[in-house]
């Protein structure tokens, strides 16, 4: 089992992962994937460096202008497939990196490489959409490794993308670098100072830009507020909240899907405080957070970013099951139900969401 847990399997097993869910896509459901978001991401890239978008943040549109750049005539779907693919794997080497960097093995790696591409129930289905999620995602988990091997003059730049990228990892970023950078970097308290300007000002920059184009100073958050976060009786967790409380089937599975992932937040939030492990708490109570204030119409992104608990619950489950490596078959067998369920997650996206 120790060679299938080496860095060239796992990456190729994503790989091929992601490549026949794409087959699946596209051939087996005729998924449409130049819509919703990916359509407002692809024409936003169009606009240059005055991507202003009330919804969305311009990192991922960057990433598809630079392209655009050089093959003006560049298709749309190719441009941003390829991206989405090389961002994946980057995100999935980096949480593989992530859990050898903290003394894993090569199996607790794997595990955090796969469970990162691979999370339950959306991570295969968010990595092929063309949103934004794997580029965000795959940033932060390279700005939290480049800090944990030594090179936290690194990890600035790439967090402060991060901000740039999707507003679900500002809570992310912003309690990773609060609890792990400025209490643990090995620089000056004036040079952590400076590092953070460094990581907030590409983000203040652009918010004042669009606010002198647009004419309103809250006008990157204002939609969200409307649509995702406000909700109407309950203070907090409204989305999980309402979720479990409407009727119907499609209900109750997303009440459990969601219940369960705040459950594993929670109870990863505990097991790295016990072992003052501050980078594990801050990302898991960031995923908290999410569930606290998203309402039920758009709670469902608190699952899709929850693949940054990725390296925390492989490391916690290695604690907590230190031979579970001596299994290969049962171990075969859940990832293979953890693959039929993406399968399935992509009908319903197709065939019932949006129908």
């Amino acid at each position: 089992m120790s060679r299938r847990c080496s860095w060239p399997w796992v990456g190729g097993g994503v790989g091929l992962a992601w490549l026949a869910f794409m087959v699946y896509l596209h051939w087996g459901l005729g998924y449409r994937f130049l819509r919703a978001d990916a359509l407002g991401y692809w024409r936003q890239s169009g606009n240059g460096l005055r991507a202003f978008n009330p919804f969305h943040v311009p990192g991922w549109p960057w990433l598809i202008a630079l392209v655009r750049a050089v093959w003006p005539s560049a298709r749309p779907i190719p441009v941003m497939a390829t991206w989405s693919l090389v961002l994946l794997l980057l995100g999935t080497w980096a949480a593989y990196a992530l859990v050898r960097a903290y003394g894993g093995r090569a199996c607790t790696a794997a595990m955090a490489g796969w469970l990162y591409a691979l999370w339950p129930v959306t991570g295969l289905m968010f990595a092929t959409n063309l949103w934004a999620d794997v580029p965000a995602t795959a940033l932060f988990l390279l700005g939290w490794l480049a800090f944990q091997r030594g090179y936290w003059q690194l990890s600035a730049p790439l967090l402060a993308y991060t901000l740039l990228t999707h507003k679900a990892l500002w809570p992310v970023v912003g309690l990773w670098w609060l609890l792990e950078f400025l209490l643990h970097c090995p620089c000056r308290w004036p040079v952590r100072i400076l590092a953070t300007a460094f990581l907030l000002a590409p983000l203040a920059v652009f918010w004042a830009a669009g606010a002198r184009e647009l004419g309103r100073w809250n006008w990157m958050l204002a939609s969200n507020w409307l649509i995702e976060l406000r909700a109407h009786r309950w203070p907090a967790f409204a989305g999980v909240i309402d979720t479990c409380l409407m009727g119907g089937w499609k209900a109750w599975i997303k009440g459990c899907v969601l219940v369960g992932h705040l459950v594993l937040a929670l109870g990863l939030a505990v097991w790295a405080a016990r072992r003052r492990w501050a980078a594990g708490v801050a990302v898991s109570l960031a995923v908290v957070a999410l569930f606290g204030v998203l309402n039920a119409y758009e709670v469902i992104a608190a699952v899709r970013f929850s693949r940054v608990l990725a390296v925390p619950l492989a490391l916690a489950w290695a604690n907590a099951f230190p031979a579970w490596e001596q299994h290969p078959r049962a171990v075969s067998l859940v990832w293979a139900l953890n693959l039929l369920g993406h399968f399935v997650y992509g009908w319903y996206t197709e065939r019932i969401f949006y129908d």
